[in-house]
């Protein structure tokens, strides 16, 4: 894990056993590393398809105002590529535009995985968006994938 995960010393590292948490951490951990660890390693098939994803796309890249540009590229490939990077680069501006695009996309596995990506990146009304996905996608396969994610525990399964 110590190679997937970063680690960022503490510089104000006390020592272990301190009554303070914040003094008591040796390092913190990138929190996009970790999800994207976690994803791979315990994700349901989306789950750990977009970690890979992003984990090749990223880097140390933790800006999502570089990534957004890639939502309106003419190539669904990038856009592929673009919604999973805002599935681990969690922001507002990020889960706004997953939305849009789990709406409006013309690509439907452009649609399906903007819909994971949203409720993965903590969308308010995700079970709202997949039940919609339900009965209006005019793509039956997003229609499908939005019918048995709703009938997961966690949008880790997915």
């Amino acid at each position: 894990m110590t190679r997937q995960v970063r680690r960022i010393p503490n510089p104000s590292f006390e020592y272990r056993f301190s009554g303070n948490s914040d003094l008591a951490a040796e390092y913190f951990f990138d929190p996009t590393d970790a999800l994207i660890y976690a994803a791979k390693r315990w994700g349901g098939r989306e789950c750990s398809l977009q970690a890979m994803l992003a984990s090749r796309e990223l880097g140390y890249l933790r800006d999502p105002a570089f990534v957004l540009p890639g939502l309106k590229a003419p190539s669904f490939e990038v856009r592929l590529a673009t919604i999973a990077c805002l599935a681990f680069l969690w922001s507002d501006e990020g889960t706004s535009r997953l939305k849009d695009a789990a709406l409006h996309d013309h690509e439907p596995g452009v649609r399906q995985s903007a819909l994971w990506a949203y409720a993965f990146a903590g969308g308010a009304d995700a079970r709202s968006l997949f039940y919609k996905a339900v009965s209006d996608d005019p793509n039956h396969l997003v229609q499908e994938f939005a019918r048995q994610t709703l009938r997961m525990d966690s949008w880790w399964q997915a």
